[in-house]
């Protein structure tokens, strides 16, 4: 019978320490490979910190001779030749903090520590960072932070956050999202990643904003973005020159290869949803649907598509749903329709007879 491995709860951290020492200390067998395999396709971040682990792990082999007490014990346990079972049962237990052990002893702690933080659909969520920095969490968004005693980095798998940075010149603040990497100056700064798009909007000092290479093993972009800038990277198709020079106010977008630009930015729209509020300015009632279900676990159909590029201005209390959607049938000609729990139908209004 093929064993099947149960990965601890802790951090992402513990957790890549877990799958490293578990395939250089178990019976690693073709069942654990299609977990990790499982495991490792969760996100960047799982594979980020699992490629971190096995660096640390390689670069541990000149000290495979060290009285390491809990490879001992391994060793032990298998000399006893106990059953497969309780050899990995030790390794559950000791795997995720083994690696921690080794890099305690090699005065290398706190470089991998890592904490996961997420919100639900229509959750907002204030932090305090280890290092005194603040950090928001807009709905349905998930982020895995590292504070470092080098760098600190913040990894956004989904969703959208607000950043403002303790400054620390000698531990860089860097966010990852998608494949584009901000590094900040002592700022505020607003990310989000959705649709393969990923948004920069700068509120406050200035950022570094370029795709990282060690993702993309594209040449290294580097931008300066100062207080009102907006840049705007859809599947980071930046020319190969380099970027547009933005200034103050201004905006830079990037969508399919299309580069348009440079067009004013409301950072105080952007940033509006840290009070609670979605504000649009001749958007289409498309987009404007579209951002409401992010906040409400819901969805919109059209069933006339030339209601779709409707302009919408408005600000809305995104908690408020039945508002909104009164608010729209009574601004312009349209029926919003509720077909079950989570669907909505929108119409054409019918005229009165």
């Amino acid at each position: 019978m093929k064993s099947t491995l149960h990965l601890p709860a802790g951090n992402l951290q513990q957790q890549a320490g877990y799958w490293v020492f578990a395939q250089h200390n178990g019976e690693w067998t073709s069942t654990a490979e299609s977990q990790l395999q499982a495991w490792l396709a969760q996100s960047d971040a799982h594979r980020h910190e699992y490629q971190r682990a096995l660096q640390l792990w390689q670069r541990l082999d000149q000290f495979k001779a060290a009285d390491f007490p809990l490879r001992h014990s391994v060793q032990r346990l298998r000399a006893k030749n106990l059953k497969r079972r309780q050899c990995l049962r030790a390794v559950r237990r000791h795997g995720g903090t083994a690696i921690l052990v080794m890099v305690s002893a090699l005065g290398l702690n706190g470089y991998l520590s890592t904490d996961q933080y997420r919100t639900a659909i229509g959750q907002r969520q204030s932090l305090t960072l280890a290092d005194g920095s603040q950090l928001v969490l807009n709905t349905d968004s998930q982020v895995s932070v590292k504070i470092g005693n080098e760098r600190r980095e913040v990894w956004l798998e989904r969703g959208e956050a607000f950043f403002h940075v303790a400054h620390q010149a000698d531990r860089p603040f860097e966010v990852i999202a998608g494949n584009v990497r901000v590094r900040d100056i002592g700022t505020g700064f607003n990310v989000s990643l959705a649709g393969g798009e990923t948004k920069v909007t700068v509120t406050e000092g200035e950022v570094a904003v370029h795709p990282d290479a060690a993702l993309t093993g594209n040449r290294r972009l580097d931008r300066w973005l100062h207080a009102g800038r907006h840049w705007l990277q859809t599947a980071l198709a930046l020319p190969d020159g380099g970027g547009v020079a933005v200034t103050a106010g201004r905006q830079w977008v990037a969508r399919g290869g299309e580069f348009t630009g440079p067009v004013a930015a409301d950072t105080d729209k952007e940033i509006a949803w840290r009070d609670g509020r979605a504000v649009f300015e001749l958007a289409t009632l498309e987009e404007v649907l579209a951002q409401v279900a992010r906040y409400h676990p819901i969805e919109f159909e059209f069933a006339d598509p030339d209601l779709q590029p409707i302009r919408v201005s408005a600000s809305f209390d995104t908690g408020n749903l039945t508002v909104i959607l009164n608010t729209l049938q009574a601004t312009f000609p349209i029926h919003i329709q509720q077909i079950d729990e989570r669907r909505f139908v929108v119409t054409g209004a019918k005229k009165p007879a």
